[in-house]
């Protein structure tokens, strides 16, 4: 019974150790949870705020502004007072046995304290980053006013340099500092969304300004001055040439300033209305123009030195053009004494002489224009290069005929020396088959030698003519040349069927008792040798009938004809 009492007293001061313990815990962390909500409420977050409102947020920035101010409230209004009740209730529940409703309720009020701690981070943060934009725009706008204001001078200082737009432009500047002062009233007012749009207006303005001041000077002085000097030194150029008697033709110079001094009035006006699209395109072409007339005084200028020279040049040339064509005529005319000149060279040279007394003509017309001043510089060169042209054209035609003729002497002797040369083949040729002592000649050689024959004596009257058509005696010549060749393959084709039939023939004879074939070709082949000249068949018979007899006779025989005939023909060479 002691012993149960013992444990009991021992639970129930367990018990209460732990009940002391809890409520000594759970209310030193509820306290720590308020002392650190007093923390927060102490931060100076509704001055920033308040400060925040000062600040000339417009847009993105203002509507940020806005949702961060509702944060503040939302933890400083509901939060805060969800918390000290919360602690409170914590405090007065902690002396009771609800541990578990005691202890909910203290980890509500800690998530409570992270959540009211996060957002005032949060919102801190969020109104420093919001100060630093203000800041930005603030140097922003400074920046814009320094900027217009720096247009005011400018224009002030160098209004000169904007004559014809000098009243749009100072309208464009009271317009931009009318804009200005709506802005700055806006933004005082707090009206930050209207005021955005005021600024938005007024930065595209002042850029828009700035870029007219800075090409508007320019394009002006172009106008003003450049162009118009440029003028006056071409039209002085232009009268300083004409009285040293320049001719310009049919254009009319002094028009197409007068034309171009227009375009400038023009565009002058185009730039009272700040056009500068249509007045920078004015002002180029105006630039080509001017370029264009400066082009043309150059022009003749650089022209007039090479038409003297060019005219003593074609003087020259001509003179050297005619010297050659009557050199060529005379050359011609003695050769036509002896050759026949067949391409109608002294047709072409005679032509070409008369080609030559039209450019004279031309060139007369050149020296009275240029004596008389009645043409432009650049137009005589124009035509005098056409003149050079045209002579250096009739010179190569001179040296090509030149050069046609020039070796008919030469291809005459040579021709001559070939001449010789085939008749002298001819007759070694003629003994050659004599010497043969064959009965007599296959007709188709005959007739071929002989055609051969007629042609050397052809080409041997030819080239005794009077007149010696070289055109045809070369064709002769290659002719010749091709049919000797053949004559002679025919010659030595006779003579080795001649010999080599007489052989077989001869080797024969010991078989015609004994072998009546034979005694039949050989009578055959003898028939055909003496009377019908056909030497070639009769070869063939006797070779035919001799491989029967005695096959490889015939191979011996024509091997060891072929190497004594070799033999032969290099010691006759």
């Amino acid at each position: 019974m002691v012993q149960v009492l013992i444990g009991i007293i021992i639970l129930a001061v367990i018990l209460y150790g732990s009940v002391f313990i809890f409520q000594r815990f759970t209310t030193r962390k509820i306290r720590n949870v308020r002392e650190q909500v007093n923390v927060l409420k102490q931060l100076p977050l509704g001055q920033d705020i308040e400060a925040g409102h000062q600040m000339s947020l417009t847009g993105q920035s203002l509507t940020a502004f806005n949702a961060l101010v509702d944060e503040y409230q939302q933890v400083n209004e509901k939060t805060f007072d969800d918390l000290d009740h919360l602690i409170d209730q914590v405090l007065f529940d902690v002396r009771g046995i609800n541990f578990v409703k005691t202890n909910r309720e203290r980890h509500q009020a800690e998530a409570l304290l992270t959540e009211a701690s996060d957002h005032f981070d949060h919102v801190r943060s969020g109104l420093a980053e919001l100060k630093k934009v203000d800041g930005e725009h603030r140097a922003a706008v400074a920046r814009l006013e320094k900027k217009y204001q720096d247009l005011r001078k400018v224009l002030l200082s160098q209004n000169l340099s904007f004559e014809p737009s000098i009243d749009r432009l100072e309208q464009n500047l009271a317009d931009l500092e009318a804009q200005f002062d709506e802005f700055t009233t806006l933004s005082q007012q707090g009206d930050h969304v209207a005021a955005q749009k005021v600024l938005d207006t007024l930065t595209s303005g002042t850029t828009a300004l700035e870029n007219l001041i800075e090409t508007i000077p320019p394009l002006y002085a172009d106008l003003k001055t450049g162009f118009n000097e440029q003028l006056m030194d071409i039209s002085d150029g232009y009268q300083q040439m004409t009285a040293d008697n320049y001719v310009f033709g049919n254009l009319d110079l002094p028009g197409q300033i007068n034309r171009v001094r227009s375009e400038i009035q023009m565009a002058t006006k185009q730039l009272t209305n700040l056009d500068l699209a249509a007045v920078s395109a004015a002002n180029h072409n105006i630039e080509v123009q001017i370029d264009d007339l400066y082009s043309v005084l150059e022009t003749e200028v650089t022209a007039r030195p090479a038409a003297e020279s060019q005219q003593n040049e074609l003087h020259d040339f001509l003179t050297h053009a005619e010297r050659q064509n009557h050199a060529l005529q005379v050359e011609l005319d003695r050769l036509s004494q002896s050759y026949v000149l067949s391409q109608g060279e002294i047709e072409e040279a005679q032509g070409l002489g008369g080609r030559l007394r039209q450019v004279t003509e031309q060139i007369r017309h050149e020296d009275n224009a240029l004596t008389s001043h009645t043409d432009s510089y650049s137009n005589i060169v124009s035509r005098q290069r056409e003149y050079l042209q045209i002579l250096t054209d009739i010179e190569a035609q001179q040296r090509t005929i030149n050069d046609g003729v020039k070796n008919l002497g030469q291809d005459e002797k040579n021709a001559r020396k070939r001449f010789q040369q085939f008749d002298n083949q001819m007759h070694t040729l003629k003994r050659q088959i004599e010497a043969l002592n064959l009965p007599g000649l296959p007709h188709d050689y005959l007739d071929y030698f002989y055609v051969v024959s007629d042609e050397v004596d052809k080409l041997g009257r030819d080239l005794s003519q009077t007149q010696i058509n070289m055109e045809e005696i070369s064709k002769q010549l290659i002719m010749i040349q091709a049919d000797l060749g053949t004559l002679n393959e025919k010659s030595h084709d006779l003579r080795d069927s001649a010999l080599l039939a007489e052989q077989l023939l001869q080797y024969a004879n010991r078989y015609r008792n004994a072998n009546e074939q034979m005694a039949t070709a050989s009578q055959r082949a003898q028939r055909l040798f003496d009377h019908d000249f056909k030497y070639a068949d009769a070869l063939e018979i006797m070779a035919s009938a001799l491989d029967t007899v005695e096959p490889g006779a015939y191979q011996r025989i024509e091997n060891n004809y072929y190497g004594n005939s070799t033999t032969t023909d290099s010691t006759d060479k």
